[in-house]
């Protein structure tokens, strides 16, 4: 099931009873959570993307190093969203994406896509090498897909302590977010410029 995927999966998630390596170690060691009742993984899989690959946590499980505000990988999916919205998909939005692909092991992006092709193929390609980095939710705004007005279902289980998982829907309003009050309380003429429903 985690076999010949994009190599990306592999370095963002660990899979359960994955040996965590890159450390400093020396062995291979499975890498598990706390071990107490508020703190343990639900599903088994957590991300790899972004965690500390060494002991630099303090007693309180915190790590303490560098978190990176941005990437060249995004600076390259946002110039070829950006060039794509006003050029199409040619020639340099392909060398930009076929630039983050080969990094990773990736054949070259297809040559003869359309515009729409081109931007569902980005809208991928942020979602994969982004992932767990706290874009998501800014993109799926950002597009203003169809998503926003589908009804979501979790998976249909019921966890072990008898709690139902939720079925949420999620509406047009819900891709902006308001203007917090605290903002408008400094400065009333923004109350004129609330975002819909809200």
């Amino acid at each position: 099931e985690f076999r010949n995927r994009d190599s990306r999966l592999y370095a963002s998630v660990l899979f359960p009873f994955k040996g965590w390596y890159e450390t400093n170690y020396g062995t291979d060691f499975i890498y598990e959570w706390i071990k107490n009742g508020n703190n343990e993984s639900k599903t088994g899989f957590n991300f790899r993307k972004m965690s500390p690959l060494e002991n630099d946590a303090n007693n309180d499980g915190q790590a303490t190093g560098d978190y990176p505000c941005i990437r060249y990988a995004e600076i390259l999916l946002i110039f070829a969203e950006a060039h794509t919205q006003t050029t199409g998909f040619d020639g340099q939005t392909q060398a930009a994406l076929n630039q983050l692909r080969e990094r990773c092991g990736m054949p070259d992006v297809p040559t003869s896509l359309g515009k729409e092709e081109g931007l569902n193929l980005i809208k991928t390609e942020r979602r994969i090498e982004l992932a767990g980095e706290g874009m998501r939710s800014d993109d799926l705004s950002r597009y203003g897909d169809a998503y926003w007005n589908a009804q979501l279902n979790n998976v249909p289980i019921t966890m072990p302590d008898g709690e139902k998982v939720l079925t949420m829907k999620w509406d047009s309003r819900m891709s902006l977010r308001p203007i917090p009050q605290t903002a408008i309380d400094l400065n009333p003429l923004l109350a004129t410029d609330q975002n819909p429903g809200y």
